[in-house]
């Protein structure tokens, strides 16, 4: 039996005060995320605010709020984006509005007025302005379209899996959920160019924490997806101890890439380390929707 006065020693290990620290970070960014998704039709709701300022806060609480108030921006975008593209009748008009994303990221003037691209216009220009921008703007640019391709494409797959022709798990897994942009939207923004030397390794962890945090989230919400009539990993015959199984070895190989860096105490490594562990334990308890 538990005995329920017992406090575990790892939370014993958080002290009271790097406690409060977290959560004035957690709530200043909610706050700012909150104001910021007004001015954009509400882009984000309390209910994803919330956790996404959690997780940032939890993950890296040694930040200032100006260091990821990107990266929490482009996260309540792409729920966004989501949203949009699943929820657009037209097969055309999201093609409209994943051109208006490659006109955006590009720097251009998109041919449509929508308040999806006018965030995604701010966030670029608060990236353009970061010393990192000059190195990675072009590993950013195809990171935002490969998103929105893989968010039509998603389209794609809950019609051909509702009409008896669902893509095979591998053809499925080679599409981002979103976790590569918003981690590179984390780099421009919060490091600086002694970065440089370690984008290659950083690259490659963050790659394996999409395709991690893919299969967990799939695991997650199986439930939700049956019911609305999405895509999931899960109905395209791998198993949940397979896609387990799978994120296992996703969070191992990170976990390996990055080693050497979290040796040396290099930030930007240990911020991507962090995550990828607290992505797994995340869905393990919720998913960012519920």
């Amino acid at each position: 039996m538990t005995d329920l006065h017992i406090v575990p020693t790892e939370f014993l290990e958080i002290k009271p005060e790097t406690a409060a620290a977290i959560f004035f970070l957690a709530n200043t960014l909610q706050r700012e995320a909150a104001a910021w998704s007004v001015a954009y039709d509400d882009v984000a709701t309390l209910a994803l605010t919330v956790p996404l300022a959690l997780s940032n806060a939890l993950v890296c609480p040694w930040r200032r709020r100006d260091e990821v108030r990107a990266s929490k921006r482009m996260g309540n975008w792409l729920f966004w984006l989501d949203d949009v593209i699943e929820g657009t009748a037209s097969d055309m008009l999201v093609d409209d509005l994943i051109e208006g994303c490659r006109a955006v990221a590009a720097g251009e003037q998109p041919s449509i007025d929508h308040s999806l691209l006018r965030a995604l216009a701010d966030i670029r220009a608060e990236l353009a302005a970061a010393p990192l921008w000059p190195v990675l703007a072009t590993r950013w640019q195809e990171r935002v379209m490969r998103t929105a391709v893989g968010y039509r494409r998603y389209r794609e797959f809950s019609r051909a899996l509702a009409e008896g022709t669902p893509p095979s798990p591998a053809e499925y897994m080679t599409v981002t959920l979103g976790v590569e942009v918003t981690r590179v939207t984390h780099l421009i923004a919060a490091e600086g160019l002694d970065v440089v030397d370690h984008l290659e390794p950083l690259l490659q962890a963050i790659e394996a924490q999409d395709h991690a945090h893919r299969l967990v989230n799939d695991i997650q919400t199986v439930g939700r997806d049956r019911r609305d009539g999405d895509i999931n990993v899960l109905f395209l015959g791998v198993t949940p101890q397979e896609a387990t199984d799978q994120a296992e070895d996703y969070v191992a190989s990170a976990h390996s890439v990055l080693r050497p860096l979290v040796a040396a105490r290099v930030r930007a490594a240990i911020e991507v380390d962090r995550q990828t562990s607290f992505t797994i334990a995340f869905y393990r308890a919720m998913d960012y929707r519920m």
